[in-house]
């Protein structure tokens, strides 16, 4: 009988031991079941060891979401700043309109064929040099006029696209935000149910035996 008593202690010790071992890896992030096997064999050891051990961490939610790359933005079109723009109007008769025709353009007095140049162009006189420049020159601010526009429609819709980039990314933020908040509430609730559990069946097994050991001792004592 007293050897009976004796196993019946050595089994209550080792469940206790391993419920309280299931418990304590259940609050580390590691698996109850397991901690609460080697607690019954190993008994204070696995408990000891398991106290040592670090916490694991809880994975985060996995982002399954993949950013859009970056929208890159159109360059420019490269306006040149060195070249002039005449303020003022545009009167051939005017000298400073003249000079600045002459700088734009280089426009240069070819000695050898006494004629006037623009490049690759030859000019009898100065006048007719002077007229394809404004020409030239209106059909430039046209064009530069043009690039302008475009390259302002360009950044403008570059700058729409990159506001829509960064709105559906915060907006799937905040949903990955809202469902990293739901799970982590409902591990919560989990873990309270659990742990409301196991302290149910600490407090039914202790009961129990406490009754087994109150029947042995008064069967020991008769």
């Amino acid at each position: 009988m007293v050897g009976g008593f004796w196993l019946f202690l050595a089994f209550a010790q080792a469940v206790a031991v391993g419920l309280f071992s299931g418990y304590v890896a259940e609050q580390k992030g590691r698996d109850y079941w397991s901690w609460f096997a080697l607690g019954a064999i190993f008994s204070f050891l696995a408990l000891l060891a398991l106290i040592a051990l670090p916490k694991v961490e809880a994975a985060p939610v996995r982002q399954f979401f993949v950013s859009p790359p970056p929208t890159k933005e159109p360059p420019l079109p490269a306006t040149s700043e060195t070249k002039l723009l005449f303020n003022g109007p545009r009167d051939l008769d005017a000298p400073t309109y003249q000079l600045f025709l002459t700088r734009r353009f280089s426009i240069e007095r070819n000695n050898t064929l006494e004629k006037f140049v623009i490049g690759d162009l030859v000019f009898e006189s100065l006048p007719e040099a002077l007229a394809y420049a404004d020409s030239s020159y209106g059909e430039q601010l046209i064009a530069e006029k043009a690039q302008s526009t475009q390259s302002e429609q360009a950044a403008a819709k570059a700058a729409i696209q990159k506001a829509n980039t960064e709105q559906r990314q915060l907006a799937v933020e905040r949903m990955l935000d809202s469902d990293r908040r739901a799970v982590n509430q409902l591990r919560e609730k989990e873990g309270i149910k659990k742990q409301k559990e196991i302290r149910a069946t600490i407090i039914g097994l202790v009961a129990l035996l406490a009754f087994i050991g109150i029947i042995l001792l008064f069967k020991k004592s008769g």
